[in-house]
């Protein structure tokens, strides 16, 4: 055979008979050469990606890991001549002779003009060489996309179809082949491999860069390029210059220099013109379907191009299993876009309204938004936002998404939509800013009288409700105002006029109507409008208004004494927050307030302490209600109280007043006196307590009476109790009762069993004052009965050895009613309780020579805080920690704080 002709080995170019070099510090796919290596079943493997993913790497892997194993493998790279058929049988048969395969036949098919033949013909002599053959022979064809569509293709489909046992075919291709292998699939012969195969993990992108990543860089690093391998070592390629540093991965981009070029090279120049179109304009949006390719790309039809993209990988990933929905690579996608501001810069605000208008026509507000914002029309992203309901977006769990978009609007824009300026109203109470949002809506009530028309137009009536709801809610609700007559009748007349569908109109005007009854003391009023909210955000689905629905009812339950309830509530709005909104607005921080004045009813006094510590700063800074500051001051300034003592009780309550002045709450100013004043009993400063209730007028606050105009029983109501515990404390039983006995009246009848036992509690001392042995007993077992099943102990607790001597009086003289062993484990709790809180007090002073205070500051010396720490920690000015710090060394006689604190640990102090 003459081997200088056409056709014969001497034309073949032998280094594409072996896989390339490639260059140093390749790293092992140890985990993919292993799934691959373990898959004994597949006779064709197709490895499918865009440039840059590998492949060919892979490939040379495999090929040697079996060449180290003696196995038969045979290697050929393509290249565009071997789209000519006799060019492909000629490498083909040096390739399978370099593997000792005897091609006598296919050498003498060399002979012949091949393209003259029948392709059965070629087929059968291939198929026939490699049966013949006998032995199990592994041949790779690299760079497959480049003969695909040809002769060449339409021979591999018929050697595809009736490959012989013996035969594994590896065929690697940045298009996917065009083959028809569905019999081969339904047998489980074939196996691909893909993007998300040949993405490297962290661990591979690790040993790629030449710099010592954590795993928090590791992670970002991946994010930035999602595995791409050749993204990850052109950037170890920069950084080993020094032209790139690594903890700077962000700006890493489809427009770095290095990146872009292999792209265009790789990738882009290859495409026809119309492919190139596309490609930069459906970089505008970060998904698309055809049909909006279509529309961006006015003229081309999109849908058969992007399957011609898909077939060819093109850095496309699809969303969704329909094949509908696609994105780029995101490193892909930032080259394109940056092409097209280069190329065609003078259409991207065309192109992002263009979106805009198909993404809202099809219900996809956020990316209507958005894209109307890149096009410059912030007035039609208003109108988009006002169109999908506005404020009603943040009941519908977009709160963050809601604050996003109006920082980017001007405040004029706002003002023309009656729904976006609800909604910004609402989210400036969210956000701290009550004042604000008062002014503005007093300015927009006058200029659209009293809502009647806006922008000159005249207002739908359910705008005008949700108008006017929004107002009352943030000049009442937020402000701490009691409910009243002409709130409730405007909500239920809504409820009337309202249509059956719309959830969230209705879910808020049952959530109004819910807070205003537990308000006014009337529980199942309450509880009603708590079911019909529960049920209607169910059936809508909308998370962010079932939340507040759950602290209604937390609410409610705790009124009631059902503390235990009120917990489950309270973890169940927990689990609805961390799972449903994920959100800057801090509903956790809310629920916290709530489980803490739980905790701390059930004595948990640590968890109380935990649970405010971690949320306070928030809801000073955030949103808040007056339930909400209620409910976390005097609980904070209970636990001061108790940890600290009634100097740190009062900072805390100075701080409420603070927040009361800010934000126009008054009747929060008036629990804190009220608060203040109960403290000050506990704590035996009698004649304290007597002057700050009179500068209060506490006995025409108690005697306050339910009107139109202030329905609420919240402030009167414990004014009551504290008034009545103030005349106890000046010894006068007879007014206590008198105080007390119509208001325990009502609150059974009620069902408000929270503030009920505390009534009972001093009923019951003021009956022991006037030696009323069964009124004693009666009232000491009523409030038990109410609180053993709940854990209701603060308020036995806070009665301190007084209600432990009025117990062991009842129980010596067998004047309680057949006490149960509950009853009795629970009364040895409280007992055990009031003892440690007390020799805990006089420990540090007749043990240990310290004031409690003393006491406090060494615990936190010891604990690391510096004396500025500490003083914010205690509530006291860092000269007071200094000079407790001086009493104690002076007493311990020590010199300083190391000495001070190796004493204390001497003495089991911390």
């Amino acid at each position: 055979m003459n081997n200088n002709r056409p056709g014969s080995n001497g034309w073949v170019i032998k280094t594409k008979l072996s896989p390339p070099n490639l260059p140093h510090g390749q790293i092992l796919r140890k985990k993919l050469l292993d799934e691959t290596v373990a898959d004994l079943n597949s006779q064709l493997t197709i490895i499918h990606a865009p440039a840059g993913y590998g492949k060919t790497t892979f490939l040379k892997q495999w090929y040697e890991y079996r060449v180290s194993n003696n196995k038969i493998t045979s290697w050929l790279s393509l290249d565009d001549e071997e789209k000519n058929l006799s060019h492909f049988i000629n490498y083909l048969v040096a390739s399978l002779k370099k593997a000792n395969v005897s091609c006598i036949a296919l050498e003498t098919l060399q002979g012949h003009s091949i393209d003259e033949l029948p392709a059965r013909s070629v087929a059968a002599t291939i198929i026939n060489t490699l049966e013949q053959f006998g032995r199990e022979l592994f041949l790779f064809l690299d760079d497959y996309q480049l003969v695909s569509g040809t002769a060449v293709n339409d021979l591999v489909q018929k050697l595809v179809v009736h490959l012989p046992e013996n035969i594994s075919l590896i065929i690697s291709s940045r298009v996917y082949p065009d083959l028809a292998v569905q019999h081969l699939r339904n047998f489980g012969k074939v196996r691909e491999i893909s993007i998300p195969d040949l993405r490297f993990n962290h661990h591979e992108m690790g040993a790629v860069i030449a710099n010592e990543l954590a795993d928090m860089e590791l992670k970002r690093l991946w994010d930035r390029t999602e595995g791409w391998p050749i993204a990850c070592r052109m950037i170890d390629v920069l950084t080993r210059n020094k032209r790139f540093d690594i903890r700077h991965i962000d700006i890493f981009s489809g427009r770095t220099t290095d990146l872009a070029r292999y792209i265009t090279e790789q990738v882009f120049t290859s495409l026809a013109p119309g492919e190139q179109t596309m490609l930069m304009y459906t970089a505008i949006p970060n998904r698309f379907t055809g049909d909006l390719a279509n529309e961006l790309c006015a003229g081309l039809d999109c849908w058969h191009m992007l399957d011609t993209l898909v077939k060819q990988g093109l850095f496309l990933i699809p969303l969704d299993t329909e094949g509908r929905w696609y994105r780029y690579h995101q490193l892909f996608r930032e080259y394109l876009y940056e092409r097209l501001r280069r190329d065609d810069g003078d259409q991207m605000h065309r192109l992002h309204l263009v979106a805009a208008n198909w993404f809202c026509q099809n219900g996809h507000v956020p990316e209507a938004v958005e894209h109307a914002m890149k096009g410059h029309d912030l007035r039609f992203a208003a109108e988009i936002v006002e169109r999908s309901g506005g404020w009603r977006l943040i009941y519908q769990d977009r709160i963050d998404w809601m604050i996003t978009v109006l920082e980017r609007l001007d405040k004029d824009v706002i003002d023309e939509f009656p729904r976006l300026f609800m909604a910004d109203l609402l989210l400036q109470v969210k956000r701290g800013k009550q004042r604000n949002a008062r002014q503005r809506i007093y300015e927009l009530h006058w200029k659209t009288n009293g809502f009647e028309r806006w922008s000159g137009k005249p207002l739908e009536d359910t705008i005008r409700i949700e108008l006017e709801l929004g107002k009352r809610l943030i000049l009442d609700y937020f402000n701490g105002r009691p409910a009243c007559d002409a709130n409730l009748s405007f909500a239920r007349d809504c409820l009337l006029s309202v249509a059956e569908d719309d959830y969230i109109l209705r879910g808020l005007l049952h959530d109004v109507l819910s807070s205003a009854y537990i308000d006014a003391g009337l529980l199942e009023h309450a509880n009603r409008h708590i079911n019909h909210a529960t049920l209607v955000y169910r059936q809508a689905g909308f998370h962010y208004g079932a939340v507040y629905i759950y602290f209604h009812r937390a609410s409610l339950n705790v009124e009631q004494g059902k503390l235990h309830d009120a917990r489950k509530e309270l973890l169940k709005a927990n689990e609805i927050t961390c799972e449903y909104l994920d959100t800057n607005v801090n509903i956790t921080a809310n629920t916290s307030v709530y489980l803490a004045d739980v905790a701390f009813m059930q004595n948990h006094i640590d968890e109380a302490r935990h649970l405010m510590e971690m949320t306070m700063d928030y809801i000073e800074k955030h949103d808040g209600w007056f339930d909400l500051y209620a409910r976390a001051y005097t609980t904070a300034a209970g636990v001061a109280f108790i940890t600290y003592g009634m100097d740190s009780a009062s900072h805390v309550l100075e701080r409420a007043r603070a927040v009361a002045v800010e934000r126009n709450l008054p009747r929060l100013k008036l629990l804190c006196d009220l608060m203040e004043v109960k403290l000050l009993l506990l704590a035996g400063r009698i004649k304290h307590a007597g002057k700050l209730a009179e500068s209060i007028a506490i006995h025409h606050v108690a005697g306050q009476r339910p009107c139109p105009e202030n329905l609420s029983v919240f402030i009167p109501d414990r004014a009551r109790i504290v008034w009545a515990r103030l005349q106890l404390a000046q010894n006068r039983p007879d007014e206590v009762l008198s105080l007390l006995h119509p208001l325990a009246v009502t609150l059974q009848a009620q069902g408000r069993y929270r503030l009920l036992v505390e009534a009972w509690l001093l009923m019951m001392q003021a009956a022991y004052a006037r030696r009323d042995d069964s009124g004693t007993e009666y009232f000491f077992s009523q409030a038990v009965h109410i609180s053993i099943h709940e854990e209701y102990k603060r308020p036995f607790v806070d009665e301190g050895n007084t209600l432990v001597n009025i117990y062991h009086y009842l129980h010596s003289n067998g004047l309680l009613t057949s006490p149960c062993r509950i009853y009795r484990a629970f009364m040895e709790d409280i007992e055990r309780i009031i003892q440690a809180e007390t020799c805990a007090i006089n420990k540090f002073v007749n043990l240990f020579g310290l004031t409690p205070k003393e006491y406090r500051v060494i615990t936190e010396i010891a604990r690391g805080h510096t004396n500025k720490e500490i003083a914010t920690k205690l509530h006291i000015s860092e000269n007071t920690v200094k000079y407790r710090l001086k009493q104690l060394f002076r007493k311990w006689q020590v010199t300083s704080r190391q000495a001070a604190l190796r004493m204390a640990r001497d003495k089991s102090l911390v």
